[in-house]
């Protein structure tokens, strides 16, 4: 079996630590051995070393990688979310503020309506067949009809509320904190504007019909401060 140069060098440095007529010779073979030895010794740790840092330099980019990704993922959720979330907001803001009845309202005439044109109208009303045909009964038909638009358009609120607030709900995540406190300031003052006046047409009580009024319409208000957040989390200006 060949001598290896970690076999041989401990023998030759303990010659050499001995002294004697060959210790010059020894010494020659020690610096020799030496040098071969710390160079290969050298090159092993070195190429340990490149090989520890490229792993943590893998490591660290993996990382950078993974969460670049996640961030990317994040705000792209984000910018389907924001419009998304305005938009209902609209919605909701809208179907509220019809349902509160301010101001004069214009339909169908039935009382004076003619046969034909009535059953036209009734047709493609969004009242229910039982209702039609409670409408057709009435002795006042349009006090009826106007009644059963009034129930009509307060579901319609509450169903786009609902899903306003859902949405905002399951999303919130990918929003701002101050957008989406904003955003829930604007749909609580929703519910409890549509819930008073749900209570002011069964009660007919004029102050809740005027704090449904207050409460609803002051969402407006909040529509430009939630339209600026949401122009700054999009980079609107740099666009």
């Amino acid at each position: 079996m060949p001598l290896k140069t970690e076999d041989v060098l401990p023998f030759l440095v303990q010659v050499l630590a001995a002294g004697g007529g060959g210790a010059t010779i020894v010494y020659f073979l020690v610096k020799g051995f030496g040098e071969k030895w710390l160079d290969k010794r050298f090159a092993t740790s070195l190429q340990n070393l490149r090989h520890a840092q490229e792993k943590e330099l893998e490591r660290s980019k993996h990382e950078l990688q993974g969460m670049f990704s996640r961030i990317v993922k994040v705000h792209e959720r984000e910018y389907e979310v924001m419009p998304k979330a305005w938009y209902l907001l609209h919605e909701a803001y809208g179907s509220a503020h019809n349902a509160l009845e301010i101001g004069v309202k214009y339909g169908p005439d039935f009382d004076n309506l003619s046969g034909p044109e009535f059953e036209v109208i009734l047709k493609a009303s969004r009242l229910l067949p039982f209702q039609q045909d409670e409408l057709r009964e009435s002795p006042h038909k349009h006090h009826y009809y106007q009644a059963a638009m009034r129930d009509i358009e307060l579901s319609d609120a509450f169903t786009a509320h609902t899903t306003f607030n859902n949405y905002l709900i399951e999303h919130r995540i990918f929003m701002s904190g101050d957008l989406a406190i904003k955003f829930f300031d604007a749909s609580k003052l929703l519910r409890d504007g549509l819930n008073l006046r749900r209570m002011s047409l069964k009660t007919h009580d004029a102050k809740s019909q005027t704090f449904a009024i207050e409460k609803i319409t002051s969402v407006e208000g909040m529509l430009p401060a939630i339209q600026k957040l949401i122009q700054e989390r999009l980079c609107f200006e740099k666009a």
